[in-house]
């Protein structure tokens, strides 16, 4: 930063404080200054004041506030108006020398200072930002052409990053020219919490996952149920039927080959759709699926697609009544 600014330094002599001016500067604070505030202690216990534990128990101390206000009126008020006798001084106040030897004094902008304290690094561009110190980022380009082009220049390859020690100001420059400022990156910025259709996609996935669950459940019963010992021990044992156990009896339910029956519907539409079927082979409907009928036909879904319900009823009944007709 001193190198920004120019400024330069010059080095004492090891050793030898008083070569050094600010040495007579720090003993006129502490005479003029320090000692004569509540809480001073010295620079070691031989100096010390008495008082001092008593200003302590009494809560009397300067807070940093007041402490920084008391500084800056004393050398405001006191010390520059008080005559020095020190290289150049010729018995002057600092404000004298200032106003009448000096230049006007020139201050540096607050926003050069903050830009010229900003830490720098090289990063690479990809595609959707770039990384730095573990977090990720996005370049804030405008939405268009212009914005595209300028990414494209970019990807692929390196740039230098200024950026603030809290990382709320992140600017992108290339070969010495500012390009963009760079924003935290949030993958998923387009989704809120609340957005109805990403919570109907959560429960859609709970739901599909516990299905899943169910039907690899109900594979694993199948694949370990006890098979009939009768098919099995014949291959190994011949037709002797007598000395052969009784069979355990059938692992398959009545009736669990039919279509339907093998079917687990993911989302009521599903659902509706394979009573349709049962409705179009003659069959009855059990107590669940009645039930699940009349609830979902007063439904809003079920009114949007009433037209398409009725289409594909239609069309599985004559399905249905063309097998039947040609067995």
């Amino acid at each position: 930063v001193y190198g920004m600014l120019n400024v330069g330094r010059h080095y004492a002599t090891a050793y030898h404080p008083w070569a050094k001016p600010i040495e007579r500067a720090f003993r006129n604070v502490v005479q003029s200054f320090s000692r004569q505030l509540p809480g001073w202690c010295g620079s070691g216990h031989e100096q010390r004041p008495e008082k001092l534990n008593f200003e302590i128990k009494r809560g009397t101390l300067l807070t940093i506030d007041e402490l920084c206000e008391s500084f800056y009126n004393w050398v405001t008020n006191k010390y520059h108006k008080t005559p020095h006798r020190g290289h150049g001084m010729a018995n002057m106040t600092p404000d004298q020398v200032f106003t009448s030897l000096l230049p006007s004094p020139q201050s540096v902008e607050p926003k050069l200072l903050d830009f010229a304290l900003m830490k720098k690094e090289r990063v690479k561009i990809y595609n959707w930002g770039f990384t730095l110190n573990g977090r990720e980022f996005e370049l804030d380009l405008p939405v268009n052409l212009h914005g595209g082009y300028i990414a494209n220049k970019l990807i692929g390859g390196f740039s230098q990053v200024l950026f603030n020690y809290d990382y709320k100001t992140v600017r992108v420059y290339q070969e010495g020219k500012y390009i963009c400022d760079a924003k935290p990156l949030n993958r998923a910025s387009f989704i809120t919490p609340d957005d109805p259709a990403m919570v109907n996609k959560l429960k859609l996935q709970a739901y599909q996952r516990q299905v899943s669950t169910g039907i690899i459940n109900e594979i694993h019963t199948i694949a370990t149920a006890t098979i009939p010992a009768d098919p099995l021990l014949r291959i190994t044992h011949g037709d002797e039927k007598e000395s052969l156990p009784d069979s355990i009896g059938d692992p398959y339910p009545s009736g669990y080959g039919d279509e339907e029956d093998c079917i687990i519907p993911i989302n009521e539409d599903e659902r509706y759709k394979l009573i349709l079927g049962k409705l179009a082979k003659e069959k009855d409907l059990n107590k669940e699926d009645q039930e699940f009928k009349a609830e979902y036909e007063t439904t809003k879904d079920y009114k949007d697609r009433q037209k398409l319900y009725d289409s594909q009823f239609e069309f599985l009944k004559y399905e249905y009544q063309k097998k039947g007709a040609c067995v």
